[in-house]
């Protein structure tokens, strides 16, 4: 199972910025990084989760905070610090370009490239770039269509459909379990959208690990079907979201690709060929290892 840092590794650093890309790397020694890519207005692939950059910029000009990603431009996006709400220690980080980001990965590693934008602009702005033929990245997104529309443009690029966390199972990361109580009338197993994934030629899921029997046995189906399963923790509350059972859980599902914020230590595996697809990333993956938590906080 190999292992990637969620935003690269952000709970120790600001997420989506050099100093997170790095460190997830350089010092957590993960296999690679999960990344969130939105448009800029002038069609730059930028690095950002939200919307805006109201939760993780500081920046004198207050427009520049509220005002969506896809109406500013790559300038006007690097006036804004995004490593000072984290601590001093990262002021001066800016919002990275997909471009800047991928460069850091390492010969071997690869770059989980989410899509937040819905729009076809986005797909385009992904072929044209370098990054789509640097056989570093995979693509994910929420959007099945859109990630469809992706595979069909960039073929020898992986891509995984990212599927929901139920509300219900939510609701008991709240400390809401009516999951329990309601068990049969909110089963989140549906082969159907297994179906229509390999339909659409798509190379696999990326589902929530809330530590269920249903969702344990939903991966073991896309695995049988040949699919890749990505993963990121998501059990009965937030702050078991990063803990040694959810890897053991992951690992027990036949997962192949674990994202965390607190990812454990893994043994990087070196001059991993950094094609594409599926059968070239099952190769990868079987020349990586990982050791035992060394460390581990919880949130």
């Amino acid at each position: 199972m190999l292992v990637f840092g969620h935003r690269g590794s952000s709970f120790a650093a600001p997420e989506l910025t050099g100093a997170a890309i790095a460190r997830a790397f350089d010092i957590d020694g993960v296999d690679g990084v999960e990344v969130d890519v939105r448009l800029s207005r002038d069609g730059a692939l930028v690095l950002l989760h939200d919307r805006t950059l109201r939760r993780t910029g500081l920046c004198d000009d207050a427009r520049l905070l509220s005002t969506p990603v896809e109406e500013l431009t790559m300038d006007e996006l690097r006036r804004v610090d995004v490593g000072a709400w984290k601590g001093p220690e990262f002021r001066g980080e800016h919002v990275l370009s997909l471009e800047e980001a991928v460069q850091m990965v390492p010969e071997g590693c690869k770059c989980l490239v989410e899509l937040k934008s819905g729009d076809a602009k986005i797909v385009e702005a992904l072929a044209r770039s370098s990054v789509a033929s640097s056989g570093k990245i995979l693509v994910i997104g929420f959007d099945l269509e859109l990630v469809a529309a992706v595979k069909r443009r960039l073929p020898r690029v992986a891509c995984l459909h990212v599927q929901r966390i139920h509300p219900v199972r939510l609701f008991a990361a709240l400390g809401l379990d009516l999951y329990s109580w309601y068990r049969p009338l909110f089963s989140t197993v549906d082969v159907s959208l297994l179906d229509r994934v390999q339909e659409l030629g798509l190379d696999g899921i990326d589902v929530p690990s809330d530590g269920s029997d249903e969702t344990l046995e939903y991966i073991r189906e896309a695995k049988r079907r040949g699919l890749l399963v990505a993963t990121w923790p998501f059990l009965t509350t937030l702050t078991q979201s990063d803990t040694e059972p959810a890897r053991q859980w992951a690992e027990r599902a036949g997962v192949d690709i674990f994202v965390s914020d607190l990812p454990p230590k893994p043994t990087r595996s070196q001059g991993a060929t950094a094609t594409s697809g599926a059968a070239s990333l099952e190769s990868w993956k079987s020349r990586s290892n990982l050791h035992k938590f060394l460390r581990f906080l919880t949130r």
